[in-house]
């Protein structure tokens, strides 16, 4: 008895835990979009549990398979649903227009690491914030009078790696 009420209760947990974690796969599928396979570990993803491995690469297995075929297919990270953009005008709608749509890069941020507080990680009121300072920065006549410092230092970039090369320096960073 007390064993068939230990295997109900382990079974009753399990059945709890499967219906948490997977109530939410149907979220694309009912808004019509296409999506990767949830229910596996390693879905369309591929290289199954994600420890260590950096977004991208998360997505590149996704991305050869469904380029040229959907505009934009959805995934989840765990639980959450995640749209990813494959056509290039869709990224730039998301990316300009519409970017106070999709604001959530959903990327943990550390507040003690400067290189983390950047548009790529930031979410909510802070992104919009930054958002806002750093639009009037990127205007066309600002990006064209840019362009001749950008350019000096492209050359004095390539003069030095050209020089490394040429003496068959080995540690062409080391003296940076």
């Amino acid at each position: 008895m007390f064993v068939a009420t230990v295997l109900a209760a382990v079974a009753a947990l399990l059945a709890a835990f499967w219906y948490y974690f997977s109530r939410n796969f149907g979220y694309w599928t009912e808004r019509g979009v296409v999506s990767c396979n949830p229910f596996s570990l390693t879905g369309d993803r591929g290289g199954g549990i994600p420890f260590g491995k950096p977004f991208y690469e998360l997505l590149t297995p996704i991305y050869n398979k469904y380029k040229g075929k959907e505009r934009v297919v959805g995934t989840f990270q765990a639980r959450r649903p995640i749209l990813v953009a494959l056509d290039p005008e869709v990224t730039k709608a998301v990316l300009t227009k519409d970017f106070s749509h999709f604001h959530g890069r959903g990327q943990p941020t550390d507040e003690s690491d400067p290189f983390s507080q950047n548009l790529f990680f930031l979410e909510g009121a802070r992104w919009k914030n930054l958002r806002m300072k750093l639009s009037p920065t990127f205007t066309s006549g600002k990006l064209k009078g840019m362009f001749p410092l950008m350019a000096g230092i492209t050359d004095q970039l390539n003069d030095a790696v050209r020089e490394k090369a040429a003496h068959g320096d080995k540690q062409v960073g080391a003296h940076c």
